[in-house]
């Protein structure tokens, strides 16, 4: 008996101190999640927000460092043999296996069918994924493509500009692809990209937007090795962010939540000493990017690149008549082009520099050159539309970016005006 009074002596000792153990951790988990934004800003030396935490996790680490132009270019693309670059393919995001967006581009024509391709820059590529439906269901309104199915082909790349979407079309059609019409709609990238990207570092204007870093990524083991210490810190913090957002109490306490975000912060900090090494790798590296020659201004520039926007349409135009495709060229606004748009206070503030800006000079300077030229191709019996002044009387927020780009009012509206020029043509000139 005394044995067992014993055991039961030792056994509630026990237990007490187990209890006592687990309410002091309790009480000073508590003390911790209270003094924990105290800790915070002290060592962060700023205010702690749960919520933004919360955001930065939910929207992904890592998001927020500004990256080299070379890491953020060749992590989604890759380069392509006849179109310079493409993009990864890549199933979850859409890509196809040759680099483009939505369907496969190699497809064969049947009599119920229209397949219609659309090339360009970001400005197409945006209208193919923002406004296709828009596009078939304004095709569909006329009696010519009534009961037809309306196949959308991307061949469009962001970036891309004159030889590319040529290049794009000579590539698919000896593939095998079979298209009934084209639309190329372009225009910003080839007079605003060339004078504030291939120029300042000597690049030949007609080749690839930043070819000098695919260039680089592609002969230089160097940079390679670089390029993939970035990733591994980047996929350190995918990892962390991913074992966080899978166990829901670290994803509610502050004190998780504070340790979450100085850990995340030390990988950041990592992360940008690694991409400024990068950034010292590619300054200190000379190489030659094509038949370079300067120009004495920006007017004689964009002269030499209109013209090879003008000469490269001619080429598509003669390429689709060979191939009975229906040929057709858009010029697309920009708001840097005078008296286009009247801005609204949310594009004044979101999408548009004042003062110097070289995209801006580069549409002023340039613009007014393809428009001329394309009262050429007109002549050539080319179906070209000037769309700038689409939005002159538009009052709503179309521009979204700084750039050249639009929310889903502006691409839809874009892509009305191609249906309509597509739907006239074959309504009076196709059988």
């Amino acid at each position: 008996m005394k044995d067992e009074m014993k055991l039961f002596l030792k056994f509630r000792a026990k237990r007490k101190e187990l209890l006592l153990l687990v309410i002091s951790t309790f009480i000073a988990l508590l003390l911790a999640e209270l003094v924990a934004p105290v800790i915070y800003k002290v060592s962060m030396g700023k205010d702690f927000s749960k919520q933004e935490i919360q955001r930065k996790i939910s929207a992904g680490a890592g998001d927020d460092v500004v990256l080299d132009e070379t890491f953020i270019q060749t992590k989604f693309s890759q380069l392509h043999p006849y179109t310079g670059f493409s993009a990864k393919p890549n199933r979850d995001t859409g890509v196809n296996k040759y680099g483009f967006a939505g369907l496969e581009p190699v497809n064969k024509r049947s009599d119920n069918r229209v397949i219609i391709a659309l090339t360009g820059g970001s400005v197409a590529l945006q209208s193919f994924l923002f406004s296709s439906d828009t596009l078939i269901s304004e095709l569909k309104r006329s009696p010519v493509f009534a009961g037809k199915e309306i196949m959308l082909i991307s061949i469009a790349g962001g970036g891309f500009k004159q030889p590319q979407p040529l290049m794009a079309l000579n590539y698919f059609l000896v593939l095998g692809a079979e298209f009934d019409v084209l639309i190329n709609l372009d225009g910003f990238n080839e007079v605003a990209l060339p004078p504030s990207e291939n120029i300042p570092v000597k690049v030949h204007s007609t080749y690839p937007r930043f070819w000098n870093l695919y260039f680089r990524q592609a002969l230089d083991r160097e940079n390679s090795l670089q390029i993939a210490k970035m990733e591994e810190i980047r996929e350190e913090q995918r990892e962390l962010r991913r074992w966080y957002l899978a166990h829901s109490i670290l994803y509610q306490s502050k004190l998780a939540l504070m340790l979450w975000d100085i850990m995340n912060n030390r990988l950041e900090h990592k992360l940008y000493l690694e991409n400024q090494k990068f950034s010292h790798l590619l300054a200190q590296k000379k190489a030659t990017y094509g038949p370079y020659e300067p120009h004495a201004s920006l007017l004689e520039l964009n002269a030499e690149l209109a013209r090879t926007w003008k000469l490269a349409s001619i080429q598509m135009a003669n390429l689709c008549r060979g191939n009975d495709i229906a040929y057709f060229h858009f010029l697309h606004p920009n708001q840097y082009f005078k008296e286009s748009k009247e801005l609204t206070d949310e594009e004044k503030r979101t999408a548009y520099i004042e003062g110097e800006n070289p995209l801006k000079a580069g549409v002023q300077s340039g613009y007014p050159l393809l428009l001329e030229h394309g009262k050429e191709l007109e002549e050539r019996g080319i179906n070209f539309t000037d769309l700038t002044m689409i939005f002159k009387a538009e009052k709503r927020t179309v521009y979204v970016d700084t750039c050249c780009h639009f929310n889903k009012l502006g691409t839809d509206s874009i892509v009305r005006e191609i249906a309509g020029k597509v739907v006239e043509y074959y309504v009076n000139y196709r059988d």
